[in-house]
């Protein structure tokens, strides 16, 4: 792991901070809230309803493993969220497309027992407020140090980052300082259409 990233986990610990395994399903509200308030200003985050809250709890309740799903204490609040999950594609490989109940009782076991040797971060958030408060810039670079330090114990080999706009310079930035990389670019074009009639 990159200096900076250990030196951003060092610092933010000395701070009080506090890195522990996220209790989903009595804090889903607060990382929905932590989720709005990170990415509400980022194009095309829409806030999501109660009800979809709800069934993201009850989808990632399946496949989520704590030891890479941790959020972040400041003074005792809720500040920041990492939420990785195993890669399902690298689970799913030789199912040909298929679902079955063998092949489910198979998912589980890979997920729950074997582990993938990847995951992805799905969520990664610090609230604003914190965020914007010069000693605690390095919190996201330090979730990305924890999560990076408490997959490579539990056995994973790399994670991919999720996706982030090329505009977003800060996100960018922290994740080549974290050691990432570009390896897969994704485009989405914009075309007005005419009203009919």
């Amino acid at each position: 792991m990159p200096t900076r990233t250990l030196k951003a986990l060092d610092d933010m610990k000395a701070l009080g901070v506090r890195f522990r395994t996220v209790d989903l399903g009595r804090e889903i509200d607060e990382l929905v809230s932590i989720q709005d308030d990170a990415w509400r200003t980022n194009w095309g985050h829409v806030s999501m309803t109660p009800k979809e809250a709800k069934q993201l709890k009850s989808e990632l309740s399946l496949i989520i493993d704590p030891a890479i799903a941790i959020v972040a204490e400041v003074e005792g609040q809720l500040a920041a969220m990492g939420l990785a999950i195993p890669n399902l594609n690298e689970a799913i490989q030789d199912f040909e497309g298929g679902l079955s109940p063998t092949k489910v009782a198979k998912l589980l076991w890979r997920l729950k027992v074997d582990h993938p040797k990847s995951a992805r971060v799905a969520l990664l958030g610090v609230r604003e407020g914190i965020r914007k408060q010069k000693k605690y810039m390095p919190l996201a670079l330090a979730l990305i140090a924890e999560l990076n330090r408490r997959g490579y114990q539990r056995g994973y080999e790399w994670a991919e980052l999720s996706w982030t706009l090329e505009d977003n310079g800060p996100v960018n930035t922290m994740i080549r300082v974290a050691g990432g990389r570009i390896y897969k670019t994704y485009r989405v074009y914009e075309k007005p259409v005419k009203a009919l009639g």
